[in-house]
């Protein structure tokens, strides 16, 4: 889960800070906790970041269980692919 509190940094600081890693924030549109907008400026100021939003996900993605799994476990895949790929 990404900590959405680091919106509150200066973005520079958030930028240095994830610049190295790969990111993915998956987001539900209707999400009641954390709005979707922390979601998108996320996707603003990180590198490296993928932003996937689900279409009428709530907070806890209870009718998209599924599609939640199949984007992390994608994620993943692109991840180690992307290793494999950079280490040869």
């Amino acid at each position: 889960m990404f900590p959405f509190f680091l919106l509150h940094f200066p973005h520079d600081q958030v930028y240095r800070r994830f610049s190295t890693y790969r990111v993915v924030t998956i987001h539900g549109t209707a999400d009641e906790v954390i709005p979707v907008e922390d979601a998108l400026e996320c996707a603003k100021i990180i590198p490296n970041h993928k932003l996937h939003l689900i279409e009428g996900a709530n907070h806890s993605y209870t009718s998209h269980q599924a599609e939640l799994g199949s984007l992390v476990v994608d994620f993943i895949k692109a991840a180690l692919q992307q290793d494999k790929a950079t280490s040869n």
